[in-house]
């Protein structure tokens, strides 16, 4: 009897070693899994069979009962076990194909570097990137590797935005306001006190979303007040500015709204009604993209910024993150799924493929040649070349 109990632990345990194992085959090559039906199986039959024996150890000599013979307990508690973990592990396998429902796996060559903190933002222009977080603002600069040029603002708490204007300067949102830092060295300037939720910069100006209201400011001034500004109507989620146009987009609790810069203020020119949920948003050339969450991705033909009309919607993911936009392709940051791409040269947008070992993706940002994403899984800034194959 202690043989067989022993036998049966070390089996229990040889299976429990090699489940982290499989796990890890399954993320490196999902084609290859072994189903976790099987496995689980296995496993609840192994901790039946070493329940079953440890109570007959036990209760030593049988005790009267329907049930009390050696054979009996045994037989209970293994096809128990087995019937437990298959259940566990169908459930598993049914999540696994919704998660890897059929998209093409990608495997982009990536340079990335580590981050510090619990990173949550980012922002990339001119070869700078900025990502922010608890741990203030880390900049990076892009060249044959990303190497790591200064944190800035890591006394500031809640930082929930921020962007790199074109002549470096760093303006970032944050719970108790918005503010503009030197790029390299130097104190912030705080502008405006009170939550901002979304920052968009020009060349001279910066533009910052307070609950309903979007505000415009000089990147070179220096006293904390109220701006000139225009109410969005309702509270404002993220913006964008178009540089070719000299246009700012914002999405809020209910629309996108395109806005003309007008002097040192802002002026509504068209806003069409999008669903609940926007949490990001891409702007190219004549075209929007949206990140909704749970709801998915919606495209919008901006040509007539009076006038956006939706022209493509897709919920492939579980979840969507963060979007951006280069050319025909739409990249969409799936949590832990990893990256989505999308060809989004069609009214239907057709997936590319899934770029899985690119980690958690919480946020992109794509500048120039690549595209630059958050990956929470390993705490690290990673960058693709946007057009890879």
């Amino acid at each position: 009897m202690r043989r067989w109990i022993l036998t049966c632990a070390l089996w229990s345990g040889t299976l429990a070693t090699l489940a982290p194992y499989v796990t890890a085959q399954e993320v490196a090559r999902a084609e290859r899994r072994l189903p976790k039906r099987l496995l689980y199986t296995a496993i609840g039959a192994s901790v039946g069979a070493l329940t079953g024996g440890s109570y007959v150890a036990v209760q030593g000599a049988e005790q009267p009962g329907s049930c009390a013979s050696q054979g009996c307990v045994l037989t209970v508690t293994v096809m128990a076990g087995s019937l437990i973990g298959y259940m566990i592990g169908r459930e598993m396998d049914q999540l696994h194909l919704l998660r890897y429902r059929g998209e093409r796996p990608l495997k982009p060559e990536d340079v990335w570097a580590p981050l510090s903190g619990e990173p949550t933002i980012l922002s990339a222009r001119g070869g700078l990137i900025a990502v922010g977080g608890t741990a203030g603002i880390q900049l990076f600069r892009s060249g044959t590797r990303l190497r790591s040029e200064a944190t800035r603002a890591n006394g500031i708490r809640g930082i929930s935005a921020v962007d790199i204007a074109p002549a470096g300067a760093l303006a970032l949102g944050a719970l108790s306001g918005f503010y503009v830092f030197p790029p390299a060295e130097g104190r912030g300037v705080l502008l405006r006190e009170g939550t901002v939720a979304a920052v968009a910069t020009a060349s001279k100006r910066a533009y910052y979303a307070s609950g309903n209201r979007i505000e415009s400011v000089a990147l070179d001034a220096d006293t904390s007040r109220s701006w000139p500004g225009i109410d969005a109507g309702s509270p404002v989620h993220d913006l964008d500015y178009d540089s070719e146009r000299d246009f700012l987009w914002a999405a809020t609790d209910s629309s996108l709204a395109g806005y003309r810069v007008d002097g040192d203020s802002l002026a509504l020119v068209g806003r069409t009604s999008i669903p609940m949920g926007a949490r990001r948003i891409s702007v190219s050339s004549d075209r929007v993209a949206i990140a909704f969450g749970e709801i998915g991705v919606r495209i919008l033909d901006v040509t007539d910024a009076s006038a956006p009309v939706e022209t493509g919607a897709w919920a492939g993911a579980r979840f969507s993150y963060d979007v951006s936009l280069v050319g025909r392709r739409l990249f969409v940051a799936g949590g832990p799924e990893g990256v989505y791409v999308l060809d989004i040269s069609n009214s239907v947008p057709n997936v590319v493929g899934l770029a899985r070992d690119l980690g958690f993706a919480a946020a992109l940002e794509s500048e120039g040649s690549h595209t630059y994403i958050l990956d929470r899984r390993s705490n690290a800034l990673r960058r693709i070349l946007s057009d890879f194959r």
